[in-house]
């Protein structure tokens, strides 16, 4: 008899490739001798979270990750997982008084396969991603002086700095297929 494990993703971080953790719970509730785990854990995703990659409430088994896991390789969404479903466990089996981060948390982690700590390599999530360099640009030209002048967006209201503030009210022409990235 498998024991589903609630998940759920608010509507704007539902992940393109659905992934089912009710295994990897279920292993873990079988190693960490918490048969009760996967039906107590739900795990949703939050946009919202910027400085951890995962919040646990263990009373009531909520987990929250980061939205940003579910775009990096599934093991460091595991880690994550494991990290929080830990701190369900360490309440199941030892109640409230346990520490977060005590000796019970950090053994569970590592009946798991997990190096338990409390700063998880993530530097796939806090890299910023390269910035695009090649800019789509619109090429004009004033009729009067023959300056260019790129923009990025189309304007039919553009006029030339130096011709315009000399009186002439002649806007710039657009170039045709001179977009240029």
């Amino acid at each position: 008899m498998a024991v589903k494990a609630k998940v759920l993703a608010s509507r704007k971080t539902v992940p393109s490739k659905s992934f089912n953790y009710t295994q990897a719970l279920a292993d873990w509730a079988t190693s960490w001798r918490t048969p009760q785990l996967p039906g107590r854990v739900v795990v949703t995703f939050s946009g919202r979270m910027t400085k951890s990659l995962g919040r646990v409430r263990p009373m009531t088994g909520q987990i929250r990750l980061n939205s940003k896991l579910q775009t990096v390789p599934r093991r460091f969404l595991l880690e994550v997982l494991c990290h929080e479903a830990a701190h369900v466990a360490v309440h199941l089996l030892y109640g409230a008084n346990a520490k977060p981060h005590g000796p019970e948390w950090q053994e569970l982690v590592r009946v798991a396969g997990y190096q338990p700590s409390t700063k998880l390599g993530h530097q796939a999530l806090t890299q910023k991603a390269p910035q695009n360099t090649t800019i789509s640009r619109h090429r004009y030209r004033c009729r009067i002086c023959q300056c260019d002048y790129f923009v990025r967006r189309k304007s039919s209201r553009l006029h030339c700095n130096l011709c315009h503030s000399a009186g002439s009210p002649e806007p710039l022409q657009y170039l045709p297929n001179s977009s240029l990235s």
